[in-house]
């Protein structure tokens, strides 16, 4: 369970560094060796959820702007 916590925290640290407070309609990812963690923010709610089988593709896609 702790590690858990350190992973929700250290998703919303990462957040509130690059964009301030979670704002409804807010989703990201953070993406672990072994597993991503979905963090979603709709009606005043946060909610994250793991997901321990992932797929890595070295491509980048043209619908999101360039940085």
């Amino acid at each position: 369970m702790q590690e858990l916590m350190y992973a929700i925290k250290k998703a919303l640290d990462l957040w509130s560094e690059d964009y301030g407070r979670l704002e409804d309609g807010d989703e990201f990812t953070l993406i672990f060796n072994n597993g991503v963690l979905v963090t979603s923010y709709e009606g005043n709610t946060v909610k994250f959820k793991f997901i321990g089988t992932t797929y890595s593709l070295k491509e980048s896609i043209d619908i999101f702007p360039q940085e």
